[in-house]
């Protein structure tokens, strides 16, 4: 279970800024390889790529 921690200093705040930021940063870079994947697949088998929540059901799993 997680604790909410209040920030009571300036220090804290910007360990946390720090923090935040470099966890936006990681997934930004892993949505970049996604996408990047994902216009491979769509030049290679000329499929439309699901731009919502959708999910992919391969058979037999």
């Amino acid at each position: 279970m997680k604790k909410i921690k209040r920030l009571e200093t300036i220090e804290e705040a910007k360990a946390f800024a720090s923090f935040l930021a470099a966890e936006r940063n990681r997934h930004l870079e892993d949505i970049k390889n996604a996408e990047q994947d994902l216009l491979l697949l769509q030049s290679k088998w000329g499929i439309e790529i699901p731009w919502d929540n959708t999910y992919f059901v391969i058979a037999g799993d």
